[in-house]
């Protein structure tokens, strides 16, 4: 993994936060670090661990809730709390599918992948002039948690959300590779990766469609 690596990409992909990476450097990194305070806020309110939805009986705590929307509000501040549900319904349902066709990441799996950021922000940390892109946002992002790299890239919360992360990734290569199989090897590219995508959304869809969803009273 080299220099030119997209860490802030893989580090946060569940964050989605690349439309920052335009900001001024200052200005950026005080965004992330107050994003991980708001992390660390969300983790240890009161009411943290209230059920707000199950989603085909999976239950989604409030903690899980306000993380999603506050990661939504840094390119929406005026997202919905029906938005935010959706979001939440469309990332489980891809995740319980990746489940349920066998290509589930393992926990194991989840770990190195941890280990590979942890060892990358380490280096950004020895080195940061020969470090890779944006990689000072992704340790301010760290650094606003209250945590040190290492804490950071053992915590349970952190391993269980890349699991998630890399076993959606498993099921889109999985559906992206039986589309290619149906494909002619001379279609355009572009064509090509609009097709997988249309597979990929029309499962989502049909995920969602199936999903029971169920609503917590107050």
């Amino acid at each position: 993994m080299g220099k030119k690596l997209p860490f802030l990409i893989v580090s946060l992909i569940l964050i989605n936060m690349c439309g920052y990476l335009g900001f001024a450097k200052s200005d950026a990194s005080s965004i992330f670090f107050n994003f991980g305070q708001r992390l660390m806020q969300n983790k240890q309110d009161l009411n943290a661990d209230k059920i707000i939805l199950k989603v085909n009986h999976v239950p989604i705590t409030k903690q899980e809730y306000d993380s999603v929307k506050d990661r939504m509000k840094f390119s929406n501040n005026a997202v919905t709390d029906d938005e935010v549900e959706d979001n939440i319904i469309k990332f489980t349902v891809q995740y319980q599918e990746a489940q349920r066709q066998g290509v589930e990441a393992t926990e194991a799996e989840a770990k190195k992948y941890a280990d590979e950021m942890k060892q990358l922000a380490n280096n950004a940390l020895k080195d940061p002039e020969n470090a890779p892109d944006n990689s000072h946002l992704m340790l301010e992002y760290i650094n606003g948690t209250g945590k040190t790299v290492d804490q950071f890239f053992a915590d349970s919360i952190t391993i269980k959300g890349y699991q998630k992360m890399l076993s959606v990734g498993n099921l889109q290569k999985k559906l992206y590779d039986e589309v290619d199989s149906t494909l002619s090897k001379d279609i355009n590219p572009v064509e090509k990766q609009r097709l997988r995508e249309k597979a990929f959304d029309e499962l989502t869809e049909k995920c969602v469609t199936a999903a029971a969803v169920e609503h917590a009273s107050n």
